[in-house]
């Protein structure tokens, strides 16, 4: 059995979530960005009564981006609109 190099240092695979500012994060950087792109999102599009071009403009994207990222984050504006709640974590 081959011994590891001295110095190695074993990751290990945690499903513990990090919590931030009261929002619980999972370990996985993608997983985390993923979520934190949705909650804010949904947060500077309820801010606008989902109002997209707004949003966009807040946050200094293109409108036709923010249209492409809503679709693939399945955001439902039109429950912004109406003030509905929309969970901004979909897991």
């Amino acid at each position: 059995m081959a011994s590891k190099p001295t110095g190695t240092r074993q990751l290990q695979n945690s499903k513990t979530d990090i919590r931030i500012q009261g929002q619980a994060f999972p370990n996985d950087y993608r997983d985390a960005m993923s979520i934190f792109i949705r909650s804010f999102v949904t947060t500077v599009l309820r801010s606008t009564n989902g109002n997209i071009s707004q949003a966009a403009r807040q946050m200094n994207i293109a409108r036709r981006n923010l249209q492409l990222k809503v679709k693939a984050l399945e955001i439902d504006v039109d429950a912004l609109r109406n003030g509905e709640q929309q969970s901004d974590i979909v897991l």
